[in-house]
């Protein structure tokens, strides 16, 4: 608990509490779309800290985005995480499932194509407003399923 409340610089120790419970969550059952058993979160309001980066340069330091503060944290504890940037470019160029081109005969990869038991991390704080495209329609219906 202590670990992320340094690493988040946060004096509430409550949001550390409630990632050590999202951490030993696991799905039990898996019933008519519903996932029983993991334990879901959404942070927000979290600040980038001085002492999560591990870069050498101190200007480098302060630029550090909230999402990817939080990812440096969870995956030294769960190195078997992804972090997902939710900004317009990839929500609309950038395909989450696996698509194939019947063209070149060729099955492409999606960004969501994760081993089994990895967990998603998903930064919303660089989204802004704008138009989604029809790929990025598709990307935002696949990440409420």
């Amino acid at each position: 608990i202590n670990y992320f409340s340094c690493m988040l610089d946060t004096k509430d120790d409550i949001v550390s509490e409630y990632v050590l419970l999202n951490i030993v969550s696991s799905v039990y059952d898996r019933s008519q779309n519903i996932c029983l058993g993991k334990f879901s979160l959404n942070i927000s309001n979290v600040l980038p800290s001085l002492s999560a980066s591990s870069s050498s340069s101190s200007k480098q330091t302060n630029k550090l985005l909230p999402g990817i503060c939080f990812f440096d944290a969870y995956s030294n504890i769960i190195p078997k995480s992804h972090l997902l940037t939710c900004n317009l470019f990839n929500l609309n160029h950038k395909s989450f499932t696996p698509c194939k081109n019947y063209q070149d005969n060729k099955l492409y990869s999606g960004l969501l194509q994760l081993t089994n038991g990895t967990t998603l991390i998903l930064d919303e704080s660089v989204l802004q407003s704008g138009k989604l495209n029809e790929i990025g329609c598709n990307n935002i219906s696949v990440l409420t399923k």
